[in-house]
Formats: structure tokens, sequence, C-alpha cells
């Protein structure tokens, strides 16, 4: 029975990278599950059995890209146990994932062409948990606007950067220095 499910597995996996590599050169419009049984031989059928639909199947890759900003912060948090240095160590790992990974930011918060899911998924409202409990050192849990200003400032970075015509290493030190400065107005 292990194989069974290992194999079962494996095809769950090579269906959503290769939706992910269909969204990525083709974009969010053309991504549809008969393109994507095309692409790898399988029958719609059979990726309708593993996800349900193609929402179930963004879903799953909603998932997995929560799952993998999760693993960034947890890295960041590990380099510094200073309050200050751990929010921006958080908040240069959330804006290195979307621009490591953009087409999972973009699913998980419904950017630049992506289909917005149920924003109440019991995913989305973990990460946010997730992500307030590693800052919640530095940004008081009862201060529920200084959180949203430091989301702000790191999504409103995020989706301004993607379509500047600074290079990447510019955009990060402007971020930067942006994080820096909303430290510094925390002190």
């Amino acid at each position: 029975m292990p194989g069974k499910e290992f194999l079962k597995e494996k095809v769950k996996l090579k269906i959503m990278e290769t939706a992910l590599k269909i969204i990525e050169k083709s974009g969010w419009d053309n991504m549809s599950v008969r393109k994507l049984s095309e692409k790898i031989n399988y029958s719609t059928i059979k990726i309708y059995n593993e996800f349900g639909s193609k929402e179930g199947l963004l879903s799953e890759l909603q998932k997995a890209g929560f799952a993998e900003l999760k693993g960034y912060v947890k890295n960041a948090t590990a380099m510094s146990a200073i309050p200050t240095d751990k929010l921006l160590n958080v908040s240069l790992a959330v804006w290195d994932f979307a621009r490591d990974k953009p087409h999972f930011f973009q699913l998980m918060f419904g950017v630049n062409g992506a289909p917005t899911l149920n924003k109440k998924e019991r995913s989305n409202q973990e990460i946010g948990y997730f992500l307030w409990q590693q800052l919640e050192e530095t940004i008081p849990p009862s201060d529920l606007a200084l959180m949203y200003n430091w989301w702000a400032l790191v999504y409103g970075h995020i989706l301004t950067d993607s379509f500047s015509f600074f290079e990447k290493d510019e955009l990060r030190s402007m971020f930067q220095k942006s994080m820096r400065r909303f430290i510094k107005s925390l002190l």
C-alpha cells in the first residue's frame, strides 16, 4: 500500500509542477486542465480525479506556496533573536519569496491576473497568524493598524517592484531602506 500512495503523490506533484510551468510560460488565462493533460499525457479524468476541478488544483498550488513561504520565514527568524532584526529578516524573506516564486505569490494573494481563490481558506489564515507570531515581539498583537501598516509596506513594494524598471538588487536595497525606516519608527 505505501508504494501506491507514493506513486499517487508523485503523480500529483508532476501535475502541479507542470501546471506551474504552463502558468510561467503562458500566463494564468492559458492554464487549462485540457492543456495540462496534453502536456503530461494524462487524461483530463486523471487530473479531475486527483484535484476535483481546476480550482482544486489551484488551491493545492496555493497551499504549496504557503508552505514554501512559511519555510522562507522560518529560515529568516532563525537568523537573529533580536526582534527588530527578526522583523527586517521576515520582511526580506517575504520580498525574496515573491521575487523567487512569483507565480506562487500571485496565486496566494490574487494579483497579476491570478485567479482569486477563497480568502477564508484555512491556509490563507494560517500564514497570517504565522507571520504575526513571528513579528509579535516587535508589533504587539493588540496593534492591528501597525500590523496592517507593515503588510501594506511589504505588499506595496512587492506589487510596485513587479513593474519597475530598476534591477532586482536596486529594488531589494530600496525595500530594505524602507523597512529600516519603518522599524526605526517603532523604536
